[in-house]
């Protein structure tokens, strides 16, 4: 059976604000990017929050459709074109790194495919924009978020349980590009993620470098 992807995206379609938007973003001739830098229009209340509300959809929707395991999603409409700053050092060790959108669903991909089942929680969710009434349409935003994850392998192995859960906090940078295959223009250019708290078999989050039947310890 053929999978078919599915929107989850707003429904903004029939709304003012969103023809409003879309002429004011389509009206220079640069394929949906807006020219923030220089611009002479004031940064209206309207699309200050409509870019509020496209920021908190691309990161609750990427969070969700980990979950869901839709990686031609994740790689091709979340991310910055160009190298993404990804730091989890503070959760998985190594260091910083700079990659593609393909390289991170790469990576998530067998480490959510390989459990039974996982469950990501985006929570507390701020954004940082310029204010309404800021002489320039802004090109880039900074959020920051908490985060829980839920992960189960049952019959796993190694010892410690079939169960983690783990929270973290998170800061993102985005910028505005060309929509993506939803409409939304941010697209994510850095992801910072630290470690608050864990309960449960740490060895679940690295069950892609393991056998599937990992002797006891």
């Amino acid at each position: 059976m053929t999978k078919t992807r599915k929107s989850h995206s707003f429904n903004f379609l029939n709304s003012s604000l969103l023809r409003k938007y879309t002429k004011m973003t389509h009206s220079n001739g640069t394929n949906g990017v807006h020219e923030a830098s220089g611009s002479s229009s004031t940064y209206t209340r309207e699309e200050f929050m409509f870019d509020r509300d496209n920021i908190k959809e691309k990161l609750h929707k990427m969070y969700y459709l980990i979950d869901m395991k839709d990686w031609d999603y994740i790689a091709n409409d979340c991310f910055s074109p160009d190298p993404v700053a990804v730091d989890f050092t503070d959760v998985f060790g190594g260091e910083p790194v700079a990659v593609s959108g393909q390289d991170i669903a790469n990576s998530w991909k067998p480490r959510v495919e390989k459990l039974d089942s996982s469950q990501h929680c985006l929570i507390n969710l701020h954004t940082y924009l310029d204010a309404p009434g800021s002489p320039n349409v802004p090109s880039t935003a900074k959020a920051v978020s908490s985060g829980i994850v839920h992960m189960k392998k049952s019959n796993f192995g190694a010892s410690g349980g079939s169960n983690f859960h783990i929270g973290v906090r998170y800061e993102w940078e985005l910028e505005r590009m060309a929509p993506d295959s939803d409409g939304n223009p941010w697209r994510i250019t850095k992801i910072n993620c630290y470690k608050v708290w864990a309960e449960g078999n740490e060895l679940l989050m690295h069950v892609n470098t393991m056998c599937e039947d990992a002797p006891a310890k």
